[in-house]
């Protein structure tokens, strides 16, 4: 009984945890994305040495929101087999 109080805790814990993560990933995506419009602006009059910075700054956000988007499918996908697994132990 108390070891199934202490993992309902846990998962708890963890459901808080993944509930706090995924907006925060969220609101990196989003700044991301605005400064990439930012640079796609600036790139269009931008000086030989300076495009250069700005492909190889893309090239990075390209790929970061990328890996975003992939661990807020994980941390979604997480939060729900949580929610799940804390519905089983409220039955039991």
């Amino acid at each position: 009984m108390a070891e199934e109080g202490n993992q309902k805790r846990i998962l708890m814990r963890e459901r808080d945890y993944l509930s706090e993560r995924l907006p925060e990933v969220m609101m990196e995506r989003q700044r991301l994305k605005a400064e990439s419009e930012g640079l796609k602006v600036e790139k269009a009059e931008a000086t030989p040495e300076r495009l250069k910075s700005i492909r190889r700054r893309q090239n990075y956000i390209k790929r970061r929101i990328g890996e975003l988007r992939t661990e807020h499918e994980t941390v979604t996908g997480q939060r729900r087999s949580v929610n799940e697994q804390i519905k089983e132990l409220k039955k039991a």
